[in-house]
């Protein structure tokens, strides 16, 4: 026989999930760790992201643009050791920017709440920051902070920290290819 339960011996709901944000699910969907967030938008934003430098750097060579020096290299960084310009690309540059990025989003956030706007509008400004040095550098960046901002944006509603981390370890597995290749090659892809 099923046992009916009365309204006092059911038991309580789970507590509510933190709230979601509006837009693509890829994006925006948590998912069920950080970890596994991050390690999922590392090649949603690496791959496109080559993609970009290969045709831009077409483009750019077809127009009869110079494309020899698409980014950093270590002529770059002057004296300093290749362990130090790695450390520089992979870990201080993705915290300083990060940083920089979350205030840049909150002023974007006081004249909209739309996050894929946010995300477009933040993407556009680091893509022009990165292009004033690289201009092939600056179009995959363009992409690349676009990711970032999404996914700073997807944990925001869980806490600042997290957002934090999250932008900044996906910006640091971003820069893990750069760096890798400025300290063997001695030049960025982008």
């Amino acid at each position: 026989m099923t046992e009916i339960l009365s309204p006092e011996s059911e038991p309580p709901p789970p507590p509510p999930a933190p709230p979601t944000i509006a837009g693509p699910a890829w994006f925006f969907d948590r998912g069920p760790s950080l970890i596994r967030y991050v390690l999922r938008m590392w090649p949603t934003t690496l791959l496109p992201s080559l993609t970009l430098v290969m045709i831009a750097s077409a483009i750019f060579a077809g127009l009869g643009l110079d494309v020899s020096k698409p980014g950093p290299s270590m002529e770059d960084f002057g004296s300093a050791s290749p362990g130090a310009v790695f450390l520089l690309v992979i870990v201080i540059a993705p915290i300083i920017e990060t940083l920089m990025l979350s205030f840049g989003i909150f002023v974007i956030s006081l004249f909209t709440k739309r996050p894929l706007v946010i995300a477009v509008i933040s993407a556009i400004i680091w893509g022009g920051m990165h292009a004033a040095a690289f201009a092939i550098q600056g179009i995959a960046a363009t992409w690349s902070f676009f990711v970032f901002t999404c996914a700073y944006l997807a944990w925001r509603p869980v806490g600042w920290i997290h957002a934090y981390v999250v932008a900044m370890g996906i910006h640091m597995l971003q820069n893990l290819l750069p760096g890798l290749a400025i300290l063997f090659v001695g030049q960025s892809p982008a």
